[in-house]
């Protein structure tokens, strides 16, 4: 398959999101639209006669080679779903683009996280953009936005002074973009990032546009993180679209008088998670919220709680050795299997309801140890999953 067939198609009269799902399900080597006949498009794209028509007149006016050159003599560079660079989550939402032309080069990152909001962002929320930016990318996170003033330029150049991955997506064809898009385009380009588009170069960017576009913001992440906008935004816009593809959903509080933060403040009610800080996002613990367990005066004695859980502790059976972050050891020698077999499946934030069918033991048995653990502080419940919290041995005094 040649990916000057794939460029010539999308300079296409009427090309479209839902078209090219459907040329692509039915002409993986897309070469082969160019030589069959009317007879099989027809039969192959039955809801799509009048652009089967539109394509065999136009396919006449010029060679496919044609259309590449353009996009050469732009300075841009072309990908499909078939290269390596292509990002892997676009691949599965329900009408990916067949091709992807990039300014700079896609860059690599454990995963993606979406940052969208409002054009008209109020001084906390520009702030919020910006260190969120910042925070993910130090986390290794790519962010993905788009080039638009306000929340989407902040969240970029938190980004970027993190020397983090970003990808921009245009809703219009390059270089169709003002002097101060000019200027964060140029910045993503230097910090090794990509601005991208499924439009051929020069395509002005309309209305409808937006919402085509949010697909892609939304498919390229797995996580969508909304900072401000208002009950009808295109923010919303993402979020749904990112919902629709089964991906978590995060927005960022703001003032309950503020129409900014409505729209976030409608997600919350309606099930996205509340987000406070990086650490929602990664799902873990905050350690500003969830701080070491404080060491008793006496640490050869230890609470009652404690000795009714776990059984009498010696110097045998005391914490085995120091842990600091990831708590694949427990504190203390754990007495029955059911508390061993919890506290593996503990490594990773589990809901009740999982724990209880892991177990397979009564709820009110799986309830209990829990809530020992919770109050002796090395459980942390938030957002409906228990967490183990990360401490240190001998704690700090």
């Amino acid at each position: 398959m040649s990916i000057t067939h794939d460029i010539a198609l999308v300079f296409s009269p009427h090309w479209s999101p839902r078209i090219a799902r459907e040329v692509a399900q039915n002409f993986p080597d897309r070469s082969r639209v160019f030589t069959t006949s009317r007879e099989e498009l027809l039969d192959r794209l039955p809801t799509h006669p009048q652009w089967v028509e539109d394509f065999l007149m136009w396919k006449k006016k010029e060679p496919c080679e044609f259309y590449e050159k353009i996009v050469r003599k732009e300075g841009l560079h072309v990908i499909t779903q078939e290269d390596e660079h292509y990002p892997v989550l676009l691949k599965e939402i329900h009408d990916p683009p067949i091709l992807l032309f990039v300014e700079g080069n896609i860059p690599s990152a454990a995963s993606w996280c979406a940052i969208v909001g409002s054009r008209e962002a109020t001084a906390y929320g520009k702030s919020q953009a910006f260190r969120f930016g910042k925070e993910i990318a130090e986390q290794h996170i790519g962010v993905v936005s788009g080039l638009a003033y306000g929340i989407d330029e902040h969240a970029i150049r938190g980004a970027c002074s993190a020397n983090g991955a970003v990808i921009a997506v245009l809703a219009g064809g390059h270089p169709c973009i003002n002097g101060r898009e000019k200027e964060l385009r140029d910045l993503i380009v230097a910090n090794k990032g990509a601005v991208i588009s499924e439009c051929i170069p020069h395509t002005q960017p309309q209305n409808y546009f937006f919402p085509i576009r949010n697909r892609i913001i939304a498919g390229i992440a797995k996580r969508t993180l909304v900072i401000e906008g208002k009950i009808k935004s295109g923010s919303l816009v993402t979020a749904q679209k990112a919902l629709e593809e089964n991906r978590e959903v995060f927005a960022v509080p703001g003032p309950i008088t503020s129409m900014a933060s409505a729209g976030c403040h409608k997600l919350i009610r309606e099930g996205a998670t509340l987000c406070t800080s990086v650490y929602d996002i990664l799902n873990i613990p905050n350690p500003e919220e969830y701080p070491a367990p404080k060491a008793p005066k006496n640490p050869s004695q230890s609470s009652s709680i404690l000795l009714r859980t776990y059984g009498a502790i010696g110097p045998e059976t005391s914490i085995p050795k120091p842990i600091q972050e990831v708590l694949s050891l427990p504190p203390v020698q754990l007495p029955t299997p059911l508390h061993e077999k919890l506290w593996a499946f503990l490594q990773q934030p589990r809901m009740f309801d999982s724990l209880v069918e892991y177990a397979q033991e009564k709820g009110a048995e799986v309830a209990g140890i829990l809530n020992i653990w919770e109050i002796e502080g090395y459980l942390a419940l938030k957002n409906g999953h228990y967490s183990l919290v990360p401490y240190e041995y001998p704690p700090h005094r």
